[in-house]
């Protein structure tokens, strides 16, 4: 395999060129990330309750009756005469059903000793209620049949039990319908026998109360006569009410000393039969005689003789109007007189007919009493025939209703199956098989809720938008102890090595880069890579310088065994020089510089100038400089780091590493101005390694 097609393999897992920090994550993906957790509640949920459901439950037999139940044809035994038959059939229907498996019936079935002694009835606390709970009833949709059914364990006790209810169930029916029309046909002939007596006293009444064609003749005679006074007193009392109207307008007329417009023509004719005012008319129509020719003649309104005749003319008027006005009062008196004469007669018209009234009334009252009885009785007589015409027909169906045969019948009887037919297991089982799953589902979402940690490095790249650098295992020996890769190893075989060939290919040339290898929290095996990645980089002829920078835990230093020499703390603090505290490696072209003395104050040598400018001259003879950092979380000598290195190596370990601490590892390094080139995964499973990069090796 040559260099190119190990770095295409590499950065294949990565996702440089296709970062998804913050894709969408459906519940089908959660579900296929937690797939074990799924997988294994699914499995343990189904173990238990599959054979649960499956031998929890036994098959049945089910037996069932088919009674035929023939329409009611007869609408006097169970309703009005005018209720609708259909619907009475289908409340009768509904009625027989809830008979059927009544508590009942079913202790009459239990009377027989062969029913009560089978194993059906011997097993239940309390039969009868039992019983009738299990039984069941309902009407064959559009038939006239009703569907009794029955299950249990014992198809045979089934069967007898069954037919044995609905065998008592129509012996009870027959003798309760055989009691009913006794009474009924009982009942009914007692009301005949009373309305035949009413009948009988109805008719005598009747005779007594007849009365012959002259008195029908004569009531009719006295209703016409009542009539005609009875109109003319109307007549009598509309001409009192018109003189009295009259009489009030003279009265007005005589204090207005003005004639009604509607007697002037009567007051004219009055006028007429006065001489002294017929003569001044007669002067009137002469002066206006001798006016009218002096007109002719052409003389004017200013002529001697026009103004005389005019003089005379106005003269003639006004006597005349003044004997009008004397004449008005004696023509009202006249107007008044004989409208009182008229008022007299009317009143005296209106008592005679009165009076006549009054003895009419009487008689006709009784005649009318007298009818009236004659109608009430012959009614009375009409209502009591067609009451003993019902009642005889009433009498007459129930009669024709005991010759008929039995309304009720067995269509069909139980017969039991010969295997059980009703077996719900594969229902329970399935529903268990459901109910299994979803728990799965359910404990895969709750595990995705509050477990942050990063199983997998597909999960792992997708938190991320750096590339993946590579993955790393855990090696052991035959034993199952982890150990660290030998120097004997291939390196063209270890993920290492491919890690360190795509590091170099995706960072930019120069004469010197320093990598800060670390981690979210300690224990993540940024020690073990840094140690493994300087040896791999000096098997390449490069001269390498390995830096333990994590002063407080030293791990690169003690698996060197390098505890208790000069190291960095030394130099940084001036109290070693470069030459003291760089010591040979495993391999050749690799230079070690431990972490030197633990000290508290390490950082304040880290962050100072002095120190930075030591670090940047210890750095320049090498062409790569690997340094083990302290944990990003847990101390702020890994940011002081961040921003002197070249590049940031970022490790994280599976199964360990939580969403948030990678979330804020990541956010504290790019404040701090790091570069981070990428990640490297630890703790990976051989089989993902396998997928990845190909097998790891054992020592």
């Amino acid at each position: 395999m040559d260099q190119s097609t190990i770095i295409v393999d590499a950065m294949s897992t990565g996702h440089a060129d296709n970062p998804t920090p913050a894709r969408h994550r459906g519940l089908a993906s959660v579900l296929l990330r937690r797939w074990k957790t799924v997988v294994f509640v699914t499995f343990v949920s189904a173990a238990v309750a599959c054979p649960a459901a499956w031998f929890g439950t036994e098959p049945k037999y089910e037996v069932s009756v088919s009674v035929h139940v023939a329409p009611v044809v007869r609408p006097i035994l169970k309703s009005d005469m005018d209720t609708d038959i259909s619907r009475q059939y289908r409340e009768f229907m509904a009625t027989q059903c809830g008979l059927i498996g009544s508590p009942g019936v079913v202790a009459l079935a239990l009377e027989d000793p062969e029913i009560a002694s089978l194993e059906l009835v011997r097993s239940l606390t309390d039969p009868v209620p039992e019983l009738a709970a299990r039984i069941t009833a309902e009407q064959v949709r559009a038939t006239q049949l009703i569907q009794v059914k029955l299950t249990g364990r014992n198809g045979s006790d089934c069967e007898k039990v069954l037919n044995k209810v609905v065998e008592s169930y129509l012996a009870r029916h027959e003798r309760e319908n055989e009691k009913w029309a006794k009474n009924v046909l009982s009942s009914l002939r007692d009301e005949e026998v009373e309305l035949g007596k009413r009948i009988s006293e109805g008719s005598e009444e009747l005779r007594e109360l007849s009365t012959s064609n002259a008195t029908e003749v004569s009531e009719v005679s006295i209703d016409t006569r009542v009539a005609e006074l009875g109109s003319q007193r109307t007549l009598a009392r509309q001409q009192i009410a018109l003189i009295d109207a009259k009489l009030m307008t003279l009265n007005v007329q005589g204090a207005s000393k003005q004639p009604n417009f509607s007697d002037l023509a009567k007051f004219q004719e009055f006028l007429q039969l006065d001489s002294e005012w017929s003569q001044l008319e007669e002067d009137l129509r002469a002066s206006l005689t001798a006016l009218s020719a002096l007109s002719a003649q052409g003389k004017g309104a200013a002529h001697p003789a026009v103004v005389v005749a005019n003089d005379r003319l106005a003269e003639s008027r006004k006597a005349r109007d003044e004997r009008a006005a004397l004449l008005l009062p004696e023509f009202h008196n006249v107007q008044r007189n004989l409208l009182e004469e008229q008022r007299l007669d009317a009143v005296t018209m209106e008592k005679v007919v009165a009076n006549e009234l009054a003895e009419l009334l009487p008689s006709r009252g009784e005649l009318m009493r007298q009818t009236l009885a004659v109608q009430d009785v012959r009614f009375e007589q009409d209502r009591l025939d067609k009451a003993r015409v019902q009642i005889r027909q009433k009498i007459w169906n129930v009669e024709l209703e005991q010759h008929r045969a039995a309304r009720i019948t067995i269509k069909s009887a139980a017969i039991a199956p010969l295997l059980p037919n009703i077996d719900k297991r594969p229902k329970y089982v399935a529903a268990a098989l459901l109910l299994s799953l979803m728990l799965g589902a359910a404990a895969g979402l709750v595990r995705e809720q509050f477990d942050t940690k990063i199983r997998d490095p597909e999960e792992m790249s997708r938190q991320l938008s750096f590339p993946i650098l590579g993955s790393v295992g855990e090696l052991t020996n035959g034993r199952g102890v982890p150990v660290l890769p030998s120097a004997s190893t291939p390196y063209s075989s270890r993920p290492i090595y491919r890690i360190a060939t795509t590091l170099l290919a995706v960072s930019p040339k120069s004469r010197c880069r320093s990598q800060l290898i670390t981690s979210p929290s300690s224990g993540d095996g940024k020690s073990n890579l840094a140690r493994d990645l300087a040896r791999t980089l000096a098997a390449t002829n490069r001269r390498v310088l390995l830096v333990d920078c994590d002063n407080a835990v030293q791990g690169l230093t003690e698996a060197l065994d390098m505890v208790g020499r000069v190291g960095l703390r030394e130099l940084l603090a001036g109290t070693a020089t470069e030459e003291q505290v760089r010591h040979d490696g495993e391999v050749e072209g690799l230079s070690v510089v431990p972490a030197g003395a633990v000290d508290a104050e390490f950082g304040t040598f880290l962050i100072s100038r002095r120190g930075q400018a030591t670090l940047k001259a210890l750095f320049r003879d090498y062409d790569q400089v690997v340094i083990d950092g302290p944990p990003v979380l847990g101390s702020a000598d890994a940011l002081t780091m961040a921003a002197v290195v070249d590049e940031i190596i970022l490790v994280l370990r599976v199964s360990k590493s939580t969403r948030a601490e990678i979330s804020a590892t990541r956010r504290h390094l790019e404040t701090a101005g790091g570069n981070i080139v990428g990640v490297v995964l630890t703790g990976v499973r051989e089989k993902d390694m396998t997928h990845y990069y190909g097998a790891a090796t054992t020592a």
